[in-house]
């Protein structure tokens, strides 16, 4: 019998947050004793500190950290989520999702199964175009970890 994979995005965690909240958050996911873990550092623009960063933290938690370079940074941190609206509403990017720095969400089967937050107010959110074309953002409710 094969288990679907379970994927979490994560916004923030290991890099700087003052708590392991979100990074505890994934790894009970995993429900692994040594699970794998692959960071994606898309809006770190592959920082070589933050990989390391992501590398440090994880190893040191029992896991087998890995990383997969896909982007290059071309804009600034303000500029994504209006960069990421306008690419999704030209359609040169399909839809998908956007997350806060401070949540989580965790997926099986490709479905949605939780969203959580270490931060009030951050959460994840589908972007996809409307059935009037335009773009539109919809909030995930998001239940907030405590320490």
């Amino acid at each position: 019998m094969t288990t679907a994979p379970t994927i979490a995005l994560l916004g923030g965690g290991f890099s700087d947050d003052p708590d392991t909240l979100l990074d505890d958050f994934v790894l009970d996911a995993a429900g692994r004793t040594r699970p794998k873990v692959c960071f994606l550092p898309t809006a770190s623009g592959d920082a070589p500190g933050y990989i390391e960063g992501f590398h440090t933290a994880f190893g040191a938690r029992g896991c087998e950290p890995s990383h997969l370079e896909l982007f290059r940074r071309s804009v600034s941190g303000p500029e994504r989520r209006p960069g990421y609206l306008a690419a999704v509403n030209d359609r040169v990017l399909p839809g998908g999702w956007a997350i806060d720095d401070g949540a989580a969400g965790l997926f099986t089967d490709g479905r949605l199964v939780d969203v959580v937050t270490r931060a009030p107010g951050a959460t994840l959110r589908r972007v996809q175009v409307d059935e009037d074309g335009a773009v539109a953002e919809v909030a995930q409710r998001a239940r907030l970890l405590r320490v």
